[in-house]
């Protein structure tokens, strides 16, 4: 939601810019350019980022249910990774007692 926020705010504000009654430079003109550029790839980011934090949704409830325990929505969609090897070195532990005590 901040993204789409500070783009459209630049974008209005560099808007202005252009309008007749304001010669703008050669660098601002470059400045521009370069901002609409960034603001647009801002604002067509954003709507796949919802779409993995909505998402996480559904991945703290099957984590949480699967593995009995009570993470929340950011921490899955912020720390997923760390959480997957987290559990791959528990699984690893495991695997690697169990090995131990077979022999």
């Amino acid at each position: 939601m901040i993204l789409i926020l500070i783009s459209i705010i630049t974008l209005i504000i560099f808007s202005i810019f252009l309008q007749e009654k304001f010669r703008m430079h050669y660098e601002l003109q470059t400045l521009w350019l370069v901002v609409l550029i960034l603001a647009l790839m801002m604002l067509s980011a954003y709507p796949f980022l919802l779409f993995e934090y909505y998402s996480a949704v559904y991945k703290k409830e099957i984590i949480n249910r699967e593995y009995k325990t009570n993470y929340s929505q950011a921490e899955v969609f912020y720390a997923s990774d760390v959480i997957d090897e987290i559990r791959d070195l528990d699984r690893n532990r495991i695997e690697l007692n169990g090995s131990l005590i077979r022999e």
